[in-house]
């Protein structure tokens, strides 16, 4: 690289390591010219603009990404699924390790335009970089193919989804913590660890949370749909001041949708909103904390009714798509929350404990060898399930959404795809294209 190119290459990453430090809500071009020792007119010989530098951040992002992919994966069309897995959870893995921002980064400007703007995620992403994962995509359909000849393409889909899905969310974990702060690992980041990491991934896509057990019959799964899946209007009950929120937001837009705003659809000055609060942080740590409550309350009274973690875990999966998708008002909410630069909203302790105390039973199935985790635990476990849920409702806010129907398919699928893996889900396929088979020639 010339001298101009090295200096520019300096300042991307040195971009990446600065604001994310502060997971991106801190994006001035002082504090990276600052760490550079550098003025920012000199900062501007290289990007004119702090658009210019993200869009360069973008371009740095999708090129490491690129040479990750060539160095670990694997392009021979006859790979088999399993050696195919492998490569792409390497190709994650080498990706995030050369710069753990790049999970936050793609998070706050690649993830987060997408949810806003109600678009699919891949337009959102740089063309090159699309180009290689449409490269893994293909690779992974025609290695899922060879595997079962009864898949649909419903499934097909379902499987790649889940794959890129889990790789990102489980591989990010050993760099991450589920709050997104960087990971300390005990005893220092060594290659031992690295390589077991990287095989508990492997495994856990492959197939899935569950070390041994069969799939819940079909219906099992039905009677947890049937008591988790609410009607519209059941499960949230809106605070004012959030109904605010999601009112201003669908009237102004995301950036228009100030406090003041906010107050007067309430009906109260902005003083008087902050009259129970120490500051916006604090406020809406409080009412999202009163409506996940709510959330829990149903849960428990939807897990009651079963027993078993598949179960347990099912209803959580299934309550948490009825959930966004009768209430689609709580994702814009939490995509002002972004705007105002507010997702380090932290919620208060006890509701903390309280979560902590209703998910114990994963736990305890972790202690005893049924489940597999990260360090995390129970919480690797439930953001698993938590993030893909989100990633449903992603797709939900789509144009034209998907019907209930479709989203509760889907569900279903993240439920045994997470818990059974690839391999579950593929076995599945094949014994009931088997009983089909065996009836009608019966």
């Amino acid at each position: 690289m010339t001298q101009r190119q090295q200096k520019r290459d300096r300042i991307l990453r040195t971009a990446f390591e600065v604001w994310g430090d502060s997971k991106f809500l801190s994006t001035s071009l002082a504090s990276v010219a600052e760490r550079l020792e550098l003025s920012k007119p000199a900062l501007y010989r290289y990007f004119a603009s702090k658009d210019e530098l993200i869009a360069g951040m973008q371009e740095q992002f999708a090129e490491d990404y690129r040479e990750s992919a060539e160095r670990h994966m694997c392009w021979d069309p006859t790979c088999g699924l399993e050696r195919l897995v492998h490569a792409i959870v390497r190709t994650v893995f080498g990706f995030l390790q050369r710069e753990p921002a790049y999970l936050t980064f793609f998070t706050e400007y690649l993830l987060r335009h997408a949810i806003m703007n109600e678009a699919c995620l891949l337009d959102s992403l740089p063309g090159s970089l699309h180009e290689v994962l449409n490269r893994q995509t293909e690779a992974l359909r025609r290695a899922v193919g060879r595997e079962c000849e009864n898949s649909s393409e419903r499934m097909v889909a379902e499987i790649l989804q889940y794959v890129f899905l889990a790789t990102l969310y489980w591989c990010a974990l050993y760099f991450m913590t589920p709050d997104m702060r960087p990971r300390a690992h005990e005893g220092g980041d060594s290659g031992e660890q690295r390589e077991r990491h990287v095989s508990l991934v492997c495994d856990v896509v492959l197939n899935g949370l569950t070390p041994a057990g069969a799939l819940p019959g079909a219906e099992r799964l039905a009677a947890v749909e049937y008591a988790a899946w609410r009607n519209p209007g059941t499960v949230l009950t809106k605070d004012r001041v959030l109904a605010a929120v999601e009112a201003v937001v669908a009237e102004v837009g995301f950036g228009e949708a100030t406090i003041e705003r906010i107050a007067n659809h309430v009906g109260m000055s902005k003083s008087s909103l902050y009259f129970y609060f120490k500051n916006k942080r604090e406020m809406f740590g409080e009412l999202l904390a009163r409506e996940n409550e709510l959330f829990l309350d149903e849960y428990r009274r939807v897990r009651v009714a079963f027993v078993g973690i598949d179960e347990h875990l099912y209803a959580y999966v299934v309550l948490q798509a009825a959930f966004f998708a009768h209430n689609p008002g709580v994702f814009k909410v939490v995509n002002w929350l972004w705007s105002q630069s507010l997702e380090a909203v932290e919620l208060p302790e006890e509701y903390m404990l309280q979560v902590q105390r209703e998910f114990a039973y994963v736990q305890q199935a972790i202690d005893a060898g049924r489940l597999r985790a990260s360090e995390e635990g129970w919480m690797s476990v439930v953001g698993f399930f938590h993030v893909g849920g989100v990633m449903l409702f992603a797709r939900h806010l789509q144009r034209p959404p998907l019907e209930n129907c479709t989203l509760l398919e889907s569900a279903r699928a993240l439920f045994i795809l997470g818990m059974y893996g690839v391999r579950g889900m593929l076995g599945e396929s094949e014994q009931s294209g088997s009983a089909h088979s065996n009836g009608g020639s019966s």
